[in-house]
């Protein structure tokens, strides 16, 4: 919300609670929308990975499953 001026983009929608959603659910939401609108520019905050890093650690176990899920979302919006 804070990156957005009035009118700058076509769409933006912000989930209740950020950070409680992984990386799956935030690109399951999103793809139908790329495949319908096909927008020029789009950015997806894949959060889980920081969280993950913050509040277990860096390169711990937790925060490896957090990266492989951006990973696998990442590749979802790819595909």
């Amino acid at each position: 919300r804070y990156l957005l001026r009035p009118g700058s983009v076509d769409r933006a929608t912000f989930p209740t609670r950020t950070y409680a959603r992984v990386a799956g659910q935030v690109v399951g939401d999103a793809v139908p929308y790329l495949r319908a609108a096909r927008p020029q520019f789009t950015y997806l905050h894949l959060a889980e990975p920081d969280l993950a890093g913050h509040t277990a650690g860096w390169m711990t176990a937790p925060y490896r499953v957090a990266v492989r899920r951006a990973d696998d979302a990442v590749r979802e919006v790819w595909d």
